[in-house]
């Protein structure tokens, strides 16, 4: 499973939950153009893919992945998408978590969207445990393998 985890959430569920499914976690560093001193998505994209595609090939891991922290928003997550398509390892979901904060909903409203237009969206609740997140991917990714095949 290639699986993203946008948002700005603690790091010890992005950690159990790579555990606990099995996968390799990816926590991108902003990467900085060298000429102009800004921060570059292309760079960091770039960096996600080598980590990734090194990630899927080592040993004593399920093939995949789960990236944390990344994309932020919609072009971000279009560039990712067009990126990991290139490197033949399509991204199969995005995990998403509801908050009870009403600015961090409005932030990923957009994210939503695009993943439920692409069909990757998994929605949880933040109340939601460790194993009821593994629970709904497990269950809508045997769904959808099921019905791809």
């Amino acid at each position: 499973m290639r699986i993203t985890f946008p948002g700005h959430l603690d790091s010890d569920i992005a950690h159990l939950l790579a555990k606990t499914l099995g996968l390799r976690l990816i926590s991108p560093e902003k990467s900085i153009d060298p000429s102009t001193g800004l921060p570059s998505d292309d760079r960091t994209i770039q960096l996600i893919i080598e980590k990734a595609v090194k990630n899927i090939s080592a040993p004593g891991k399920r093939s995949g992945f789960l990236l944390n922290n990344y994309p932020q928003n919609v072009i971000q997550a279009q560039s990712l998408d067009m990126a990991f398509a290139r490197a033949n390892q399509p991204l199969d979901a995005s995990i998403i978590i509801e908050t009870t904060k009403m600015s961090q909903n409005r932030v990923k409203r957009a994210l939503i969207r695009y993943y439920r237009s692409q069909n990757k969206l998994i929605l949880i609740e933040e109340s939601s445990s460790i194993e009821d997140i593994c629970s709904k991917i497990y269950s809508i990714h045997n769904k959808r393998r099921k019905n791809s095949g």
